[in-house]
């Protein structure tokens, strides 16, 4: 599903690994922007902070990660991890590219 808008932002999420019902890290602050400029663009970029990460569980790779992000009170956006076309966590810093969203109401 593509959403209207080009960048949000926020303060409320995480990444879990839902196989191990663990927090892998908690985010500080995240942005979220739309690729390309077309309206109907499927793809996101997600940035985040965070202000706690578990690095060696987050490059596990025997586990999916789940990113959950809110905007607020009520709508949650999704995104697994593995669906991205690029990773990278770079200390508190984590930038991934190419991702799909997917809403749930938190």
């Amino acid at each position: 599903m593509a959403y209207l808008f080009k960048r949000i932002s926020g303060v409320r999420g995480q990444i879990t690994a839902p196989d191990l019902g663990a927090i892998v890290g908690v985010m500080e602050k995240w942005e979220i922007t739309r690729r390309g400029g077309e309206s109907g663009a499927t793809r996101y970029d997600l940035r985040a902070v965070f202000s706690f990460i578990n690095p060696l569980l987050f490059n596990d790779p025997d586990y999916t990660k789940e990113a959950s992000v809110i905007l607020g009170r009520t709508k949650e956006f999704r995104a697994q991890l593995a669906e991205a076309e690029e990773t990278v966590l770079t200390g508190r810093v984590l930038l991934v590219r190419g991702v799909k969203l997917h809403e749930r109401q938190a």
